[in-house]
């Protein structure tokens, strides 16, 4: 059964920068962040409690609000906005919470990353990880490592193991499909498809995903192995940074729908000057990973990001965001031509494509001959009757 999306409550307060002013400086907010990524990289398993006791025995920083609600907001307001993970809501319910999902209406789509928009404070603080969890319902909002091992979680997964370019790219998507690209600040959101608003989300900052592939130690390894601690232990390399095989799935995916194939950059250049218009602090690398050719752009060799292919591997290329890459395959691979001008869209097979319009062709040429033929044998008719 779906679970309803709890509605924002009308009568939340204020917002946080109208209660606290004074946290939400420059000096305040720098304070609070190197405390909270010092607790966050300390050990896997940390709660929003216990960084809040942090906080208050550091030197130096900005007096937190006294109320003990207010201040475990506001923690929580920084670890989204440090880390990515998630987009924090500017007016949380007391004693709740809260994150940003966008109207999703009454109920939540199963394919949605986030299931509920508040979780309450009551009883003990779980980890980050598990607070996420609480956050997604069934779904884990977090990308997991996934192994044969987990085949019984995703049954589609070992049937269903292969990721067609053309069948993602930006010019199907579009063209075909009719799905509009939305950016988000949030990288757990990175392929969230909604189905029935065809949109799917795309993070925004891939600079930060750079970053984070080359560094070892981050606060996204100690969170990803905290998620995949039940996965069995001889499919994890105890030296590999599970952070920065994620953010290299990340960088590849925009190879994949934009990069390798001319007429997706073509599209992405016409669209970027429609609805996908760069903002003031928006990330210039975008633009080259959209809207260029992936051949001429350095950062896939120098970040060790391999090779284009045709026909991409969920388990070997895509073992942390395969799902995903495989439920939009599927939504693609049910849509169905409607007209001639959506036939002539439709790259998705290319054998299928030019065997189809070959046959047109040729058969609109025999026709066309057929129709001269016949108006020339009447001409004829015509003439030798007249003479």
């Amino acid at each position: 059964m779906k679970k309803p999306i709890r509605r924002r409550d009308p009568r939340n307060g204020e917002s946080l920068l109208k209660r606290f002013p004074h946290l939400t400086s420059f000096e305040g907010l720098l304070s609070a962040c190197n405390v909270v990524s010092t607790a966050l990289r300390s050990k896997p398993f940390v709660s929003v409690r216990e960084i809040l006791a942090q906080c208050k025995s550091a030197q130096g920083l900005t007096p937190l609000p006294a109320d003990e609600s207010y201040a475990m907001q506001y923690i929580f307001t920084v670890i989204g906005e440090l880390t990515m993970l998630f987009t924090p809501s500017p007016e949380p319910t007391p004693d709740f919470f809260q994150i940003n999902v966008g109207d999703l209406g009454p109920w939540a789509q199963p394919s949605r990353i986030w299931q509920y928009d508040r979780v309450p404070m009551t009883g003990a603080t779980p980890f980050i990880g598990d607070l996420l969890r609480r956050f997604g319902g069934k779904n884990c909002p977090v990308p997991r490592l996934k192994g044969p091992s987990l085949n019984e979680h995703t049954p589609n997964r070992e049937t269903e193991s292969s990721i067609v370019t053309l069948n993602l790219c930006f010019y199907t998507l579009d063209r075909l499909a009719g799905i509009t690209i939305v950016w988000t600040s949030s990288w757990c959101e990175h392929l969230e498809l909604d189905v029935r608003q065809k949109k799917l989300k795309l993070f925004k900052y891939p600079s930060l995903c750079l970053i984070m592939a080359l560094g070892g130690g981050t606060i996204y390894d100690l969170l990803l192995k905290d998620y995949d601690s039940d996965t069995i232990a001889s499919e994890i390399d105890s030296d590999v940074c599970p952070g920065g095989i994620l953010m290299r799935e990340i960088l590849t995916t925009y190879r994949l729908i934009f990069g390798q194939h001319s007429h997706s950059r073509r599209l992405y250049r016409k669209r970027a000057k429609q609805y996908l218009k760069p903002l003031p602090g928006d990330d210039p690398l975008i633009s080259h990973l959209c809207g260029g050719d992936w051949t001429k752009e350095k950062v896939y060799e120098e970040f060790y990001i391999g090779g284009a292919k045709t026909v991409y591997s969920i388990t070997h290329d895509f073992p942390h965001i395969g799902d995903r890459l495989l439920s939009l395959q599927r939504f693609v691979l049910v849509q169905s031509p409607d007209d001639w001008l959506s036939l002539w869209r439709d790259r998705r097979e290319p054998l299928r494509f030019w065997t189809l319009w070959a046959v047109v062709f040729i058969g609109m040429y025999s026709v066309t001959l057929g129709i001269l033929q016949v108006g020339l044998a009447i001409a004829q008719t015509v003439g030798s009757f007249g003479n």
